[in-house]
């Protein structure tokens, strides 16, 4: 019985290499408009944003706004300190696309920010 627990839970521990996945019914570029973005690491994945319709901002994100941090082939898009969405791959105009074509920034904009954001006081 113990090891049945033991095996249960190394298992749901266990971690793997998040996939983002394209929306059913990706933001339209009015929605990415709403969305302030800063891009740390890419000048040409903020460029590509900005083309999808994003809102690329030179400052640090303020509170709400998203952040793209790139290094090393990984995109990793937050709000907040939160986690918003990961992608992969070099080349910044498919990055680009695929982010504004993710499911998470579709929820994240339709439903003003993550979970997470919703539940803390004053957000």
């Amino acid at each position: 019985m113990k090891r049945s627990i033991l095996l249960a839970l190394a298992f749901s521990c266990a971690t793997g290499q998040w996939e983002s996945k394209p929306a059913e019914q990706p933001a339209s570029r009015r929605e990415l408009s709403l969305l302030r973005i800063t891009v740390v690491g890419s000048p040409q994945l903020g460029e590509a944003l900005q083309q999808q319709g994003f809102e690329v901002v030179p400052h640090p994100p303020f509170r709400g706004d998203l952040l793209a941090r790139y290094e090393d082939g990984v995109t990793k898009v937050s709000s907040d300190g939160y986690f918003v969405d990961e992608l992969r791959g070099g080349d910044p105009q498919k990055l680009a696309e695929r982010i504004a074509k993710s499911e998470r920034i579709a929820q994240f904009v339709r439903n003003s920010g993550t979970v997470e954001q919703r539940s803390v006081p004053g957000m």
